[in-house]
């Protein structure tokens, strides 16, 4: 409610509202009780000054003319004109008469004060990006901007000044497009974190003259700008240093800074009362553009962390500064456990080793088992279940007893973090990415679990494993012998499965049995034979022909031709008359020599080879050991193929330490010399 002034006889209104934009074309009411209840037509001048109402005289700067409008007997509508000037009191004058000669004699029948404001424009948005460059608007409530043809904007840190000022540190220009009622503003780069800024319109850029005629009542708050930090990891438990660079250091007065490691997005203000805040909180130091800190002793694995800088260090009022440029992490090594599998409930030693030196300065570790993430400081409690005598080996390797609470859950296998911590009181710190142990029910194998002694080297001999607990489910269980996996395996029960044996070499092996519970071994558990088949196995007589020899143990051997230098010492593929006898009654002569040699042997594989077996000339049967002169082809019959280690006889070898064998041979390695 305004002043109301009363002139001569005419009574006072009120006029609603009493304030109004720059730029006019708002309505006013003028209200008073039946007070233009006779005048069918009425006026309105706006009149500078606080005196009473002058005549209705002719228009002028100090006499503006307003359209006015009956509403009823106790209400005029007044438009303000456009001429009005911020700042500028005006005298609101209702007149009985408002057209034709008798304008200059019209009485004054109603007054009242009206006040020209600058225009408090709506700012969209109210935040931005650091570095400025985005687009804001400032929407007026009238058409504040009409007249005005290139306004002049600046983002002041104080509350906007009267008339245009010279842009400064604290009052940064900006560069606008306008219609009458909307700036359309583009945020100056030099508006920064972690000031906030009036939007002050102003009609022009004459310093001390241009009018403010629009003031946002709100602020408009740039982001943090991003900057990039030195490093983005560092140990467990900080200490390490860090530095980051940018020019907006530099304006800061403040040499002493603020930083919080926070797990969410950085408060506005620095942090420094709470417990937890605390330990993420410290100070930093600037040089010129270089800010330098330390990372405080609360950053602990596995959390990451966003890196808040601050300019200073006081409680909920240093204000946000910059955002390190993605998140702070704490790098830990990793660490591998050995054997990484075990029986439920049970007691075992487990290695832990790292290619860093972790346990450097360590002199009693801490190691807990738990099914959910490493916690960052050691806790032996709920499902976090504390190792068994943990000790440091060296710098790089520790070992633990595995404790019997770590058991099998509702799974086939259940599987644990193993945590490794730098001593066993609660702020003992993590040293490492989690290794892992999984357990699974228990089993074993018998003494003497296969039930069959031996089979030949080729493979394909179903063999049956006894023991007990052995799992259910596809793959649950692999086994090998002698390193040559079992295929085919069959769960027949819980005590028994069955697998087919895989070529190796011949000679006595261990098995091997695994589950997700480990691994069980039973040494000298099969034997595998000198057994081979032979492909073609039938040739004539003095004939030459190439054979294809399957077996295992092939890349052992080393293979010659008889006659040649050495070759009695070497490898050789015979046709014997009979079983091959590698033992001898003389010296010289061999109790059932070969008749035959497949000659020119080419090792394929460990399990194949190819030879041409020579049905042209039949060996001495006196050694064995000799191409015959006279070129004897080999008879018609059956005969067996051999494959022996040396071709030496064992009295002339004259050392107990050659062994001398040969195929055991199998029915497949018989060869028929005859036409077909």
């Amino acid at each position: 409610m305004s002043t109301i002034h009363a002139a001569s006889a005419a009574p006072a209104a009120v006029a609603t509202p009493d304030t109004g934009p720059v730029g006019g074309g708002n309505t006013v009411a003028v209200v008073l009780s039946n007070f233009v209840s006779s005048n069918t037509v009425v006026g309105a001048r706006l009149q500078t000054g606080t005196g009473a109402c002058a005549a209705y005289g002719t228009a002028s700067a100090s006499n503006l003319a307003a359209t006015a409008t009956k509403f009823d007997a106790s209400t005029v509508n007044v438009v303000i004109p456009s001429g009005v000037v911020l700042g500028t009191t005006y005298r609101i004058c209702i007149y009985g008469l408002a057209s034709g000669t008798l304008l200059s004699t019209s009485t004054a029948i109603a007054q009242d004060d009206y006040t020209v404001v600058a225009d408090v424009p709506v700012l969209s948005p109210t935040t931005g990006p650091a570095g400025g460059g985005n687009i804001i608007t400032a929407t007026g409530t009238a058409p504040y901007l009409t007249g005005t043809t290139t306004p002049a904007v600046l983002f002041s840190t104080a509350t906007c000044p009267a008339t245009y000022a010279t842009p400064d540190a604290t009052k940064i220009l900006a560069t606008t497009t306008r219609t009458d009622s909307v700036a359309s503003i583009t945020v100056p780069a030099g508006a920064v974190a972690p000031n906030t800024y009036y939007v002050c319109v102003y009609k022009g850029n004459t310093v001390g003259s241009s009018a403010l005629i629009g003031g946002s009542s709100t602020t408009y708050t740039p982001g943090a700008p991003e900057v990039t930090l030195s490093g983005t990891t560092g140990p467990n438990a900080g200490g390490n240093t860090l530095t980051t660079t940018a020019a907006a250091f530099g304006d800061l007065s403040a040499t002493a800074l603020g930083v919080n490691f926070s797990t969410t997005a950085c408060d506005t203000t620095y942090e420094d009362t709470s417990a937890a805040a605390a330990a993420l909180a410290g100070p930093a130091t600037r040089a010129g553009t270089t800010v330098t800190f330390t990372v405080p002793s609360g950053v602990l694995a596995p959390a990451e962390y966003n890196v808040c800088l601050y300019n200073g260090t006081t409680d909920e009022t240093s204000a946000l500064l910059a955002v390190g440029k993605g998140k702070y992490s704490v790098t830990l090594p990793d660490v591998t456990t050995s054997p990484n599998v075990g029986a439920t409930a049970t007691a075992k030693t487990i290695t832990l080793t790292s290619a860093s030196p972790i346990l450097s300065g360590v002199s009693g570790p801490g190691v807990t088992f738990s099914v959910a993430a490493c916690p960052s400081t050691y806790t032996a409690t709920g499902s976090n279940f504390a190792g068994t005598t943990p000790k440091r080996i060296t710098d790089t390797i520790g070992s633990v007893v595995v404790p019997t609470s770590v058991v099998l859950g509702s799974g086939a296998t259940t599987a644990y973090n193993v945590c490794l911590y730098n001593g066993t009181a609660a702020d003992s710190i993590l040293l490492a990415n989690a290794g892992t142990y999984t357990v699974a029910a228990q089993f074993t194998v018998d003494p003497n679990p296969i039930d069959l002694d031996g089979g030949p080297a080729q493979g394909g001999t179903l063999i049956t494993v006894t023991g007990t607990g052995f799992p259910t489910g596809a793959d649950a269980i692999t086994a090998s012998l002698g390193g040559a996996p079992l295929k085919n395996i069959k769960r027949t029960g819980s005590t028994t499965f069955t697998g087919v044996t895989t070529a190796h070499a011949p000679g006595m092996v261990n098995l091997s049995v695994t589950t997700a519970a480990g691994t069980i071994i039973r040494s000298n558990a099969f034997e595998y034979s000198y057994g081979i088949t032979v492909q073609p196995n039938t040739a004539p007589s003095n004939t030459t022909r190439d054979i294809y020899v399957t077996g295992a143990g092939f890349l052992d051997l080393d293979f010659a031709e008889a006659g040649e230098p050495s070759a009695n010492s070497e490898a050789h593929v015979y046709l014997v008359d009979g079983v091959y006898d590698a033992t001898d009654t003389t010296p010289t002569e061999k109790d059932n020599p070969p008749v035959a040699e497949c000659e020119a042997a080419l090792v394929l594989s460990d399990t194949a080879l190819l030879c041409s077996l020579n049905l042209e000339d039949k060996l001495i049967p006196a050694t064995g050991l000799q191409i015959g002169g006279g070129g004897t082809p080999v008879p018609d019959g059956v005969y067996t193929v051999a494959v022996v280690n040396t071709g030496l006889a064992a009295a002339a070898a004259a050392s107990a330490s050659v062994t001398i064998s040969a195929s055991i041979l199998t029915s497949g390695s018989t060869f028929t010399v005859s036409d077909y």
